[in-house]
């Protein structure tokens, strides 16, 4: 579900055989390396996903104000402060792995 895209491939690579996609195992390796709960964890396989917070309400049936708390406790869970820095920490964890086992 998460592709990920060597530095100097335009984003309209992603359906490209050159993309590598995070395999079960690997989102394994990376759920077990946070303390999110499930439902953070949720929340963010969703907004990796690209969803809004209105979309991830909908998806969860939940309000938008819970997710907005999840993604409170998320940021500061994992020490960033916006959507940006998450995608960054996930592609930092994904290259660390990718690294330790090429």
């Amino acid at each position: 579900r998460w592709p990920i895209l060597p530095a100097d491939e335009p984003a309209e690579a992603q359906q490209d055989e050159t993309t590598t996609p995070v395999n079960e195992f690997d989102r394994a390796h990376i759920w077990q390396s946070l303390s999110l709960t499930p439902r953070e964890k949720h929340v963010v396989d969703l907004v990796l996903q690209g969803h809004s917070t209105e979309s991830i309400a909908r998806a969860m049936r939940i309000v938008p104000g819970t997710v907005k708390v999840h993604r409170r406790n998320i940021y500061r869970k994992l020490k960033i402060k916006s959507q940006a820095g998450l995608f960054a920490r996930f592609v930092e964890i994904i290259d660390a792995r990718i690294r330790q086992d090429p």
